[in-house]
């Protein structure tokens, strides 16, 4: 069934693929992006199909899902064609929005989300490829085939050689959206041949397989039909010697294909009238929930409280790519001088573990 129009636009067929999803598999933003943007995409009359990985770690017993019927134990051209899936369907939880689920044990049955087993570029690589393999057994054509990150990022060369035949793809266009550009999916050259990519490695970067690696996410840097990031300003930055993680050159070069769009803010989770998460309640009009769970808080790590005392806080994952070396430079002199609170969650790189 035709989705309903869009606020006076087209309605689209998107499909979304993405290695997190919140509730359900979240290490970052990445997954809280996916599961609001999909939601926000159906609200607007899109119809928005989200694969990504039945990793071992999602509750099956919590989240009910059952098999297509018609994309079961799907042979793929991968690793000597030894690699099957099956697609499943459910509910992202609290929504009517349906999902579907990657299931192969062989590739996604670990104790984590990524791992650094030496078929990490399989694992990825068969998310994109099941997408289009699904979309084909449901004879549904996207407009747009949207990839998130390192780990989707060869779905645009895959529609340029491995299914290129297939006319259902003929009007697809790809967007690749680079949430964070410090992990690329590098691996060494003979992954070529485990991809079933012998016969198009010439449309590969070339010095890079000189070089004995692939970089999944440079290759679809150079092939994606539009690029996006996290904000306008992002969008600039990675184009600088200084933040663009050696994708600067290829970024500059593409830059008439590069946007940035900045990340917004679920309201319907992060909204402190009626958040569950915290003990008092407060909006624009009444603020003093705020200073309760000020206080709170401060009582709960065993902080002294004072109202005119400013509590800092940070949530983040510890890496290099959140400017945490900024803060190593001047928080043990600020916090030595004045009279602070700072209260930091998160997890990550040992030397900025070991800061905090």
């Amino acid at each position: 069934m035709e989705a309903p129009q869009a606020h006076g636009m087209r309605s689209l067929k998107i499909c979304l693929i993405s290695a997190e999803v919140t509730p359900l598999a979240k290490t970052g933003g990445l997954g809280d992006v996916t599961a609001a943007l999909a939601r926000y995409l159906r609200r607007r009359g899109h119809d928005v199909r989200l694969f990504f990985p039945f990793y071992s770690v999602i509750d099956r017993k919590r989240h009910a899902t059952s098999p297509v019927a018609f994309i079961r134990e799907i042979p793929l051209p991968l690793s000597g064609g030894r690699i099957r899936f099956t697609t499943h369907t459910m509910r992202l939880p609290d929504t009517d929005l349906e999902v579907y689920p990657v299931d192969c044990p062989a590739a996604y049955d670990r104790p984590g989300l990524y791992t650094s087993d030496g078929d990490e570029h399989l694992r990825f690589a068969l998310l994109g490829r099941a997408a289009l393999e699904s979309c084909q057994r449901m004879g549904w054509s996207p407009d747009v085939v949207h990839c998130n990150d390192w780990h989707t990022a060869l779905v645009p060369l895959d529609l340029k050689t491995l299914y290129s035949w297939d006319g259902l793809f003929a009007a697809s266009k790809t967007l690749l959206t680079l949430h964070n550009i410090g992990y690329q999916g590098i691996f060494p050259a003979a992954a070529v041949e485990d991809l079933g990519l012998v016969a198009d490695a010439h449309l590969l970067h070339q010095e890079d397989l000189r070089s004995d690696r692939l970089n999944f996410l440079k290759t679809g840097i150079l092939y994606a039909d539009l690029l996006s990031t996290v904000s306008p300003t992002h969008a600039c930055e990675i184009q600088t010697d200084e933040y663009g993680m050696g994708l600067q050159e290829l970024l500059r070069q593409r830059s008439d294909h590069l946007v940035g769009i900045l990340n917004g803010v679920d309201y319907e989770v992060w909204n402190p009238e009626s958040d569950s998460l915290i003990p008092f309640h407060y909006s624009r009009e009444d603020l003093a929930g705020k200073e309760q769970n000020k206080q709170a808080l401060l009582q709960e790590l065993g902080l002294p409280y004072a109202s005119e005392v400013p509590a800092l806080g940070l949530v983040s994952r510890l890496v290099v790519q959140k400017g945490l070396d900024l803060l190593q430079e001047v928080l043990p002199e600020a916090l030595g001088r004045l009279d602070l609170r700072l209260v930091a969650l998160g997890s990550g790189e040992q030397n900025y573990e070991s800061f905090f």
